[in-house]
């Protein structure tokens, strides 16, 4: 494998397309250190990494590098999460900035309120942790062994 940040972005993209997040996230990760203001890399990090959390972290990075970035804002509102002003060029990167808690969207044309994307995170962590402890009690009173996969 080489060790050229353009030869290993594209391995990366590749890998992502095909589904290998962790294969992406180990060369994009390469790619960052070689290259911490790419802002290709930091774009397809966050379709590589597996929390919400990540996901604003690298759209922000994003942010930081190009303010006006399009695709990051975009995906930072899809997101629900709060887009962030580029910092003073003499500051150093502080890291994942904490997440402010979320305004609630506005109700749509029918009336009908949606939750935001936070509270569908939670709420879906939540649901997790319920089916965890469920097949975990499951699993000590049944014969049957089920193996996660993928």
């Amino acid at each position: 494998m080489t060790d050229h940040p353009d030869d290993l972005l594209n391995q990366a993209i590749a890998a992502a397309r095909s589904g290998q997040k962790e294969t992406a996230r180990h060369l994009l990760v390469q790619v960052l250190q070689a290259d911490p203001q790419s802002e290709t890399a930091w774009l397809w990090m966050s379709a590589a990494v597996e929390t919400r959390a990540e996901r604003i972290h690298c759209l922000q990075q994003i942010l930081r590098i190009n303010p006006a970035n399009e695709t990051a804002i975009k995906g930072l509102r899809a997101l629900g999460a709060p887009e962030v002003a580029a910092p003073s060029p003499d500051l150093p990167d502080a890291g994942p900035p904490a997440e402010a808690p979320p305004a609630e969207p506005e109700p749509p044309a029918g009336g009908v309120p949606l939750p935001s994307a936070d509270a569908v995170a939670r709420a879906q962590q939540e649901a997790e942790k319920i089916v965890a402890a469920y097949l975990a009690d499951w699993e000590k009173s049944s014969s049957i062994r089920w193996e996660r996969r993928g």
